[in-house]
């Protein structure tokens, strides 16, 4: 199961299978889906990538940043204003705020 959620820096995918779950985060820049360790969460690590679109070369998104304060703002803002936290994967982004 696997479900999305939208944010100004990209969208973190909550992918749960049986008794564990992991967030994997779409890079804006280039589009691959990055699996977020703790480190990366907090700001610790960088999470510096090989780009898809040119490849051997780093992406431009990479450093650090603190995602988590960024996931949790919009989670505890879309419980607040009667919407589910996430969207289903097969729902498109435009359409997650009507739900």
């Amino acid at each position: 199961m696997s479900r999305l959620v939208d944010t100004k820096i990209g969208t973190y995918n909550l992918v749960k299978d049986g008794n564990t779950s992991r967030w994997l985060f779409k890079c804006p820049s280039c589009g691959e889906m990055l699996p977020l360790s703790e480190a990366h969460m907090q700001g610790v690590e960088p999470i510096d990538h090989e780009s898809r679109v040119n490849p051997a070369r780093l992406c431009k998104f990479q450093g650090t940043r603190e995602f988590v304060p960024d996931l949790l703002s919009v989670i505890q803002s879309r419980i607040l204003c009667g919407y589910p936290p996430s969207r289903p994967e097969s729902m498109p982004e435009m359409m997650s705020a009507y739900i």
